[in-house]
């Protein structure tokens, strides 16, 4: 189920929010701490206008909450609202509130808190199983800080087998979200507005259309990509639409890790069917594999992997889909002087397809021994970044590092180039769709490519990759 969390000051606010995106809620956590003083008295009406169950909620500021008047008002704020038609009141682990046991003749139970803005608490399994004992539903918050502890959160979880409140905060912990058959939780929040999305809520709609939230269950296939970051990733967002227009029970969500060993242990726990790679981790990816295929092998960076019967095998569907917006341009590459900055997995997939047709490609990056062992695997030329100020007469430039992304927005690589105006400039970097590169490529003239169009080209071929009945992944009930 989802909950739409409100945190309006005012309770015209809350019914708005409400009224606005219930298509995509089964019921609501009303945060009361965030109302105004004088806007408290107004939530008893509530329940019985929306008709759907209510959590109403009273978090202290310690708690990550709003509320700063003492214990004794909360208490009465509570007691007040006892026969409002609340489902359930949310207390915090510490909170002592005197008449818990008469809250079932009302109709209420009690949800036992925990959050933890700081990491994953030691006893996350053992507050599981106390508040349960104790008659009441725990729901616990934690903080994971790698794709291993969101695995750990997950494991613990799923061995907790009672009704339970279960989400893992933060980036890492995006998935516990949306996977709540894998966890056992009874629920999922989301919000709108911004207020609480440092933590990983995204709104209803996104929870409901991107990913499907309702139409998951246990049988689900789990697909994803991994990298570091994936803030800016658009992946999910293809992958999972094209899952719902071909009717399959499976979702695609973003695994951010530390590393790629990171990934591959929260992999195994939710048994990830396959899953899309990006920086850094495509070099990473090739050399785990058990199986390879010719480009992986080709050009040592994987964009793609299978997990299928203890085994990973590894793809490359970059080299594709670079070529595609290129060649629709120039077919025949032969004989075309090409630049390619970076040296990093991405460009490996760019310089082995250029190289392969016949191009005379130069890789230049900011640290030389990276470009020069790059270049050497393939017989090509490299340098420095500065050294593009020497080089004429290029006609394809390709942008192949990570400039552009988060981090690097006001960075171009190609920055001490002279361009010509003949060039094609081509970003592999999609968001933001006019990087630094593209855009001093454009005053000059140039023929421009787009990161976005490489990235629908290479996912088409994961597509067949990962979903077709011919990859092996999918038996009958799944299809």
């Amino acid at each position: 189920m989802i909950f739409l969390t409100l945190t309006g000051k005012t309770m015209e606010e809350n019914r708005r929010l409400w009224a606005e995106n219930q298509a995509f809620a089964d019921g609501i956590e009303l945060r009361a701490d965030f109302l105004l003083r004088e806007e408290r008295a107004k939530v008893c009406v509530f329940p019985k206008e929306v008709g759907v169950p209510v959590i109403l909620t009273c978090r202290k500021i310690e708690d990550g909450g709003c509320w700063a008047d003492d214990e004794a008002v909360r208490t009465e704020f509570f007691r007040s609202q006892r026969e409002s038609g609340f489902s359930f009141f949310d207390f915090e682990e510490n909170f002592d509130f005197p008449e818990t046991e008469s809250l079932t003749h009302f109709g209420i139970r009690v949800i036992r808190s925990r959050h933890d803005f700081c990491g994953f608490p030691s006893d996350f399994s053992q507050f599981l199983h106390r508040v349960n004992a104790a008659g009441e539903i725990p729901k616990a918050a934690v903080t994971v800080s790698s794709a291993f502890e969101l695995s750990r959160f997950f494991e613990e979880s799923r061995a907790a087998a009672f009704p339970k409140i279960v989400l893992a905060m933060g980036e890492f912990g995006f998935a516990s979200r949306i996977l709540t058959e894998v966890s056992g939780s009874m629920l999922t929040f989301c919000s709108v507005g911004g207020v609480l999305s440092s933590l990983g809520q995204i709104s209803p709609k996104e929870a409901v259309e991107v990913y499907r939230c309702r139409d998951l269950n246990r049988e689900t296939a789990i697909f994803g990509v991994t990298g570091n970051p994936l803030s800016q990733s658009r992946s999910p967002q293809i992958h999972n639409e094209y899952l719902a227009q071909h009717g399959l029970n499976a979702v695609f969500l973003p695994f951010p890790a530390v590393d790629f060993n990171d990934f591959l242990a929260l992999a195994k726990t939710l048994s990830v069917r396959a899953a899309a790679v990006t920086v850094p981790f495509k070099e990473a990816a090739a050399s785990c594999a058990d199986e390879a295929s010719f480009d992986v092998k080709s050009c040592g960076a994987s964009n793609s992997l299978i997990f299928h019967r203890g085994r990973i095998e590894a793809y490359n569907t970059d080299i594709g889909g670079f070529l595609k917006p290129l060649t629709e341009i120039i077919p025949s590459l032969k004989g075309k002087k090409c630049l390619v900055f970076g040296a990093g997995g991405a460009a490996a997939a760019c310089v082995c397809a250029l190289a392969d047709r016949g191009a005379d490609v130069t890789v230049l990056n900011r640290t030389v021994e990276k470009a020069q062992r790059l270049a050497t695997r393939f017989g090509c030329a490299f340098g420095s970044l500065e050294d593009a100020a020497a080089i004429k007469n290029a006609e394809i430039l390709v942008q192949a590092s990570a400039a552009g992304m988060t981090g690097f927005e006001a960075t171009d690589p190609a920055a001490a180039y002279v361009y010509s105006g003949n060039e094609i400039a081509y970003d592999i970097v999609y968001k933001p769709r006019e990087t630094p590169f593209l855009k001093r490529a454009a005053a000059a003239g140039c023929r421009c490519l787009y990161g976005l169009e490489m990235l629908e080209a290479q996912a088409r071929l994961q597509f067949d990759l990962f979903y077709s009945p011919e990859c092996g992944l999918w038996d009958e009930r799944d299809i």
